[in-house]
């Protein structure tokens, strides 16, 4: 990037890279891990005290619901409680291990990340008409979670899964992240619609993994990020090479002829049926 920003703005916190820092001497007697030191500076500073600790009817029901979206039941509290009097702290570890354990872990916490890929089971615009595949994608997601997957695979996978992977049938599911765009099948103007799946691409590309809005930069430089115009079509050049391709060995024969059938009851070809994407 050519120094068209001043150094301030390259100085932004999120803009450096990622290092260890040294843990504070703050919260003794009240941290309990390695995060709890910086949040006792950071309150001191503003002169706060910490929250007193909840009781175990409320810490049970808060954990419960922060990681599987589910209140926990009646049974599950009243052992928390139990095992609470014995030993607080092996209690809570011993729930948190198990919430972490259960499937509805992985399937509470993808719920936000589809949220932010644009996920959905159908093309969001006009007729609106069904993705009876998008689930694989989905299940994808969930099981990525629930098998904890390193964070930099789960973006390869997403991003470039043919690639680094075209055997795997896994990988090949995880670049459905490049098929959640809106689309209109009988949609006249090709081009203009290619190019704005392109730009949806690109854009979302931007929120999900970049953690920056890069919009702005499609129609000039960027007023207040480090982007040029120029660098966000350097971006989308990189996807413009992208292929939709119908036939990928991800389902079962039974399960492509199903959706076959189903694509002719619609009128015809429907491309966007397949999770798979493809470079040239």
């Amino acid at each position: 990037m050519r120094p068209t920003f001043p150094s301030e703005d390259r100085a932004w916190w999120a803009f450096q890279p990622v290092r260890k820092p040294a843990i504070p001497a703050s919260g003794k007697g009240w941290a309990k891990n390695e995060i709890d030191p910086f949040i006792a500076r950071k309150l001191a500073t503003q002169k706060l005290a910490p929250a007193t600790a909840a009781e175990a009817r409320t810490l049970i029901r808060r954990v419960t619901f922060d990681l599987t979206g589910l209140p926990p039941t009646p049974a599950e509290v009243e052992a928390f409680l139990k095992a609470s009097i014995a030993n607080p702290n092996s209690a809570y570890a011993t729930l948190v291990d198990r919430l972490l354990a259960s499937p509805r872990f992985g399937e509470r916490q993808a719920r936000f990340w589809l949220d932010l890929v644009r996920y959905a089971d159908s093309d969001g615009y006009n007729a609106d008409h069904p993705r009876p595949e998008a689930w694989r994608y989905r299940d994808y997601v969930i099981n990525s979670f629930n098998a904890d997957k390193p964070y930099d695979r789960f973006v390869r996978e997403q991003i470039a899964g043919d690639e680094i992977a075209p055997g795997n049938r896994e990988a090949l599911t995880a670049t459905m992240f490049l098929r959640h765009w809106i689309y209109e099948h009988n949609q006249r103007d090709v081009e203009t619609q290619w190019s704005d799946i392109l730009n949806d691409i690109t854009d979302v590309t931007g929120d999900v993994f970049l953690a920056m809005g890069v919009q702005c930069a499609r129609c000039h430089d960027h007023k207040f990020d480090s982007i040029l115009q120029k660098d966000y079509f350097r971006l989308r050049a990189f996807f413009a090479p992208l292929q939709p391709r119908e036939a990928m060995p991800l389902g079962s024969v039974p399960a492509a002829q199903k959706v076959c059938r189903a694509t002719t009851q619609m009128g015809g070809s429907h491309p966007i049926d397949s999770p798979k994407t493809a470079r040239d």
